[in-house]
């Protein structure tokens, strides 16, 4: 028997077809086409099995040096910390960006500036649209499940999407797990509804897949699951679908016992036992923090989401079921995350880890503006509510968050660990206050924005070529080097006095590369003795005098530290954002 999962008619397919153009639109304003921090862990799984069949692997990638924590090497593999739902989700776009994937991170723009390829980072920004549109579908699949009409569906599905920042981390940060949570979890409930509704073991399995992956894609989420669970064993009297439904879950836990084996030499190892770097359990009370800090408070940058608890607990009190599948749930992974020992969840926006919680956030929306008399007054609220988180995430953007905690801080302790992650809403508002004033008109304010994006540069910046050229320093030995210069993206012609500056104990010397031109890669060879007096064979290395009082000296060998800048032009020194 053939059997639907969801049927759109007209209007409902010209929503959504109008919903990926703006998408792919918005893709190309303000998506970047860049990894960070523990997006490089799932590109890990899914490039090595990609590139070489197997995994993990014994050969040093070349994008390790920009992987910080996310990658690390122990029993002398490579391997990461964080689960592989989404390594796995990655593997076919990752399949068909290998075949565009060319140049070293020595001579490639892109790799020499964030480790990976421009096809490989394109790759993982179509990923995260395609995750967040189906996401989008499933939650209004599922709320008009429940009878919600298309027209409430649909707006309160777009509104939560906005006030939780998803907008961001599907196109400013797609390297993350939240849309691909956000995904997995609104088909389980679509599904989990279609089959409470139609009597059908097709949508059980259906929905035991997206829960097997949920939980592949991250641990904790299993507390989602668990109620769901029960569930299906109390309602649903047949053996034989529990049994497949069994099954189907089993190997998505041998998955994850096998991934376990390979990566640490344990089925029931955790990555994140594995490093003193990662997030864990701690004894701490965190609920105010989660909810209502500054820092990343969930009802502080999301307001809207405090009236979605509200309609969401009123929902849940219609039947048991509803506590148990869509109330307990959330207060289970409120509990989880209480304890989490970094619940500011690092450099982020918004309150990423409820995200997951997409769907149930909108039912309570929905839900209040069905039973409210004055439906006007919440409207009004769900729209200003929205609004705010969108200011909130375009500042997010054009704002050095890394800086803002350090400029802003009150004598007190800092609520996080690094204290540069205590960037809070107020700061927002206040560094772009200060940026306003201090750069005398909206025009020069506007200019600036480049200046302090968030997250690297769009596809559109991208295109327009407003980036910078490169500098990447090669230790060949303690006192050899190579230093590799790489034109911007669109080879802008740039020509500069080009200052290279060596530190060793209590000796600096500074020199001068005259009027080195940007255009095109070149490297060059320096040679240095142990009182620093540096030449080159490549190149006129002139003596010069600067003030290095500015500047931040990297360790690029055993003992010596370097610094590289451009007199009249910005060049970006890649050996600061390298292990």
């Amino acid at each position: 028997m053939k059997i639907k999962l969801a049927k759109l008619d007209n209007k409902e397919f010209r929503a959504f077809g109008i919903l990926a153009v703006l998408m792919l639109l918005i893709a190309f304003i303000n998506g970047t086409p860049f990894l960070f921090g523990d997006s490089f862990g799932y590109f890990h799984v899914g490039k090595v099995f990609t590139t070489q069949g197997v995994y993990p692997s014994s050969d040093v990638p070349d994008y390790y040096p920009y992987t910080g924590h996310a990658v690390g090497y122990f029993n002398e593999e490579y391997i990461t910390p964080y689960s592989v739902g989404q390594g796995i989700l990655w593997i076919p776009f990752l399949f068909v960006s290998s075949i565009f994937d060319n140049g070293t991170v020595f001579d490639n723009y892109y790799k020499a500036f964030n480790g990976h390829s421009l096809a490989d980072g394109l790759a993982v920004l179509l990923a995260a649209c395609t995750a967040s549109y189906l996401g989008i579908i499933f939650t209004y699949l599922f709320l008009k499940e429940l009878g919600f009409s298309k027209r409430r569906s649909f707006f309160v599905t777009l509104m939560v999407f906005l006030s939780l920042y998803l907008i961001s981390y599907t196109f400013e940060q797609p390297g993350y797990s939240h849309v691909y949570e956000f995904f997995a979890y609104s088909g389980l409930l679509y599904s989990l509804l279609k089959c409470l509704s139609t009597k059908r073991a097709l949508f059980l399995y259906i929905a035991s897949i997206f829960a097997g992956l949920l939980v592949l894609i991250r641990v904790v989420d299993v507390v989602l699951i668990i109620p769901i669970l029960a569930l299906a064993v109390y309602r649903i009297r047949s053996k034989r679908p529990l049994l497949i439904s069994a099954v189907i879950l089993t190997v998505f836990a041998l998955i994850f016992l096998l991934y376990n084996y390979l990566s640490y030499g344990n089925a029931f190892t955790v990555g994140y036992n594995l490093s003193s770097n990662q997030s864990g359990i701690s004894l701490g009370i965190n609920i105010f923090n989660l909810l209502f800090s500054d820092t990343r408070g969930l009802f502080i940058w999301s307001p809207l989401i405090l009236l979605s608890v509200i309609g969401l607990v009123w929902y849940s009190l219609k039947s048991k079921t509803a506590i148990l599948i869509f109330l307990l749930p959330s207060i289970l992974l409120l509990a989880v995350y209480n304890f989490w020992s970094n619940w500011w969840a690092g450099v982020s926006a918004g309150q990423r880890f409820f995200i997951v919680l997409t769907p149930l956030f909108a039912l309570g929306i929905a839900y209040l503006l069905e039973k409210i008399k004055y439906k006007s007054v919440i409207k009004a609220a769900v729209l200003i509510t929205t609004f705010y988180s969108l200011i909130v995430g375009v500042l997010y953007r054009v704002t050095p968050i890394l800086s803002v905690a350090n400029d802003f801080r009150l004598p007190e302790p800092s609520r996080t660990t690094p204290a540069e992650e205590d960037y809070r809403v107020s700061d927002l508002f206040r560094y772009h206050y200060r940026l306003l004033t201090q750069s005398g008109g909206v025009q020069n304010y506007l200019n600036n924005l480049t200046g302090s994006l968030n997250g690297g540069r769009s596809l559109i910046l991208l295109t327009l070529g407003a980036t910078d050229p490169l500098v990447k320093v090669e230790a060949i030995s303690s006192q050899e080097y190579r230093v590799h210069f790489i034109p911007s993206n669109t080879q802008k012609n740039i020509t500069t006095n080009t200052f290279v500056v060596f530190a060793s104990d209590n000796i600096v010397k500074s020199y001068v590369i005259p009027n080195m031109n940007y255009k095109y890669y070149s490297v060059i060879a320096i040679k240095c003795d142990a009182q620093l007096n540096c030449n080159s064979s490549d190149i006129d290395l002139v003596k010069a005098q600067t003030d290095i009082t500015e500047l931040e000296l990297i360790n690029v060998s055993y003992n010596i530290k370097m610094y590289i800048y451009g007199e009249s032009t910005k060049l970006n020194f890649i050996n600061r954002k390298l292990k």
